[in-house]
């Protein structure tokens, strides 16, 4: 049996696709490949930018925008740490607005605070700090908002970047 299969090789700089002939020989599976073609790979913005860092201390049932929007760049977090003193449910969305008040979106869950992240009394939400971004806004010049459900202490950080 034989078959040629497409493969794709990443490395940080480049990504090669490949078209690979494979053959089944006696139960041994024999490949060989020709590179097709190859495209530059974008960095990830939190490894090859500087990162900005924005404390998060919201005493009310609001939304509040952490983030504003930058022309033509997405917001890409790098990390992030939220506590809350009391059960709270937090929203973490994007939008427009000022206050993401129009063209709602959620980057963590859905748009409302009912429908983000579930805090219990006294715990934390923690995105580590790898080096890479682990999540962004879909749209660019957006602002990045948190919505809280309870007039209690959340308090905590955001590390991000905002690139193409």
């Amino acid at each position: 049996m034989d078959a040629w299969v497409w493969m794709m090789v990443e490395t940080p700089r480049r990504r090669i696709r490949l078209a690979v002939k494979a053959f089944l020989i006696g139960g041994l599976l024999l490949m060989a490949g020709i590179g097709l073609a190859n495209a530059q790979v974008r960095p990830d913005p939190c490894s090859t930018m500087t990162a900005n860092f924005t404390p998060i201390s919201i005493s009310s049932a609001t939304t509040t925008r952490i983030i504003a929007p930058a022309i033509a760049k997405r917001t890409y977090v790098c990390s992030m740490m939220l506590w809350t003193s009391v059960a709270d449910n937090v929203g973490i969305v994007e939008g427009t607005g000022g206050t993401c008040g129009t063209g709602t979106l959620g980057v963590i869950g859905g748009t409302t605070a009912a429908t983000g992240l579930v805090m219990a009394a006294q715990n934390a939400f923690i995105v580590a700090n790898t080096g890479h971004a682990h999540f962004g806004t879909a749209g660019s010049e957006v602002d990045f908002c948190i919505i809280t459900s309870t007039a209690s202490q959340l308090a905590g950080y955001v590390s991000w970047v905002q690139a193409p």
